[in-house]
């Protein structure tokens, strides 16, 4: 076919030809078989190609290619998104050629992965690496996508803090750490978004904080009256007067509502930290998440509307929030408690009503 290559004789051997990119290639193909010099060059081709379009792109482009895109988009993932790059860069190189890679050894990368992170982590990563392949292929730089294995989602986790186990990590954590946490514990935030909660956004007055889009995982900024909430309320008082206190030392209000002792928000360490505290305190499966399924779960029991709960936690869809209402044997007992008290006050008033029937 034409712009396949073409093959011929040069002395007793096959030679083959063909163009990649504008470039011209000849080699012997050591067959004296014209079939066999034919199904060589076929190889060549594709080889060479690959090469051509694949061959100088390496991993740190596509972080450089995902990072565009990413803030592109204006995708709040993009910090996630750099992780799971730096972690392919780190296993196989950052000269590593993208074409080089194949199910093989995106298998392996997975393995070796979920031998130190969980699961849902090692699917969101490969996510990820997923649409770096994916534009890279728009791009026209490079020709194929290696197929990624399928990872089954992880079972939604069930975990949540009595008030005991949460007041027993408390003790072990350091001051600052503490009233984050407590503010977790009372609204079912999510972490990132208490984390970055500034002062201005926090209405003293009439004790309204408010939450700014992009601040949100799910984009839609949202208002929280703490007023009517006593522990809350107290919370916020007690970190204005810590940040009375950082004024006093440093001339200047803390710019975030939970903050260290230098004034700056609290970073990442704090997963640390709450997980040596849940150790000592004899819960090291607790983790931070599961203050806000503890949140949810005391706003079931409290009677709140889950229109209303979901406006406190942010969720957007009831389906999600629901994953969070989690039901444990106590709850269960309860329920079978309030059964047995309807049945036995319908048995009594049936046999009430039977009495009163033969009388």
């Amino acid at each position: 076919m034409r712009g396949s290559g073409t093959v011929y004789l040069r002395g007793g051997s096959w030679w083959a030809r063909w163009t990649v990119a504008g470039k011209v290639y000849r080699e012997s193909t050591g067959c004296t078989v014209e079939a066999d010099a034919v199904q060589y060059l076929r190889r060549r081709r594709e080889e060479t190609a690959s090469h051509a379009i694949g061959g100088t792109v390496t991993l740190q482009d596509m972080k450089t290619v995902l990072k565009t895109n990413y803030e592109i988009n204006e995708l709040k993932s993009v910090q996630r998104v750099m992780e799971a790059c730096d972690a392919l860069i780190a296993y196989f190189g950052a000269k590593r050629a993208v074409s080089d890679l194949s199910a093989k050894h995106i298998e392996d990368y997975v393995a070796a992965r979920m031998r130190r992170y969980a699961r849902g982590t090692v699917r969101v990563e490969m996510a990820y690496l997923h649409r770096g392949f994916t534009l890279l292929l728009r791009q026209g730089l490079i020709d194929r996508i290696p197929a990624f294995p399928v990872l089954r989602p992880s079972p939604a986790r069930e975990g949540f803090l009595e008030e005991n186990q949460f007041e027993a990590i408390l003790r072990f954590l350091q001051p600052y750490y503490r009233p984050l946490f407590r503010f977790l514990y009372l609204t079912g935030w999510r972490v990132a978004e208490a984390r970055g909660l500034k002062w201005v956004q926090v209405d003293r007055t009439q004790r309204i904080i408010r939450l700014e889009a992009a601040q949100v995982k799910t984009g839609e900024g949202r208002v929280l009256p703490y007023g009517s909430m006593r522990e809350l309320r107290e919370l916020l008082e007690t970190q204005w007067q810590w940040a009375q206190a950082i004024y006093m030392l440093h001339d200047r209000i803390p710019e975030y509502v939970f903050c260290q002792p230098n004034s700056k928000a609290i970073g990442r360490p704090y997963v640390k930290a709450w997980h040596r505290a849940a150790t000592k305190a004899g819960y090291p499966q607790r983790l931070v998440h599961d203050l806000r399924r503890t949140a949810v779960r005391r706003m079931e029991r409290a009677g709140v509307q889950r229109s209303v709960a979901m406006k406190i936690t942010g969720h957007k869809t009831e389906s999600v929030y629901r994953r969070y209402a989690i039901t444990c044997l106590k709850d269960i007992d309860e329920g079978m408690a309030r059964i047995d008290t309807f049945r036995q006050n319908e048995a009594r008033s049936e046999s009430t009503g039977s009495s009163g029937a033969c009388t």
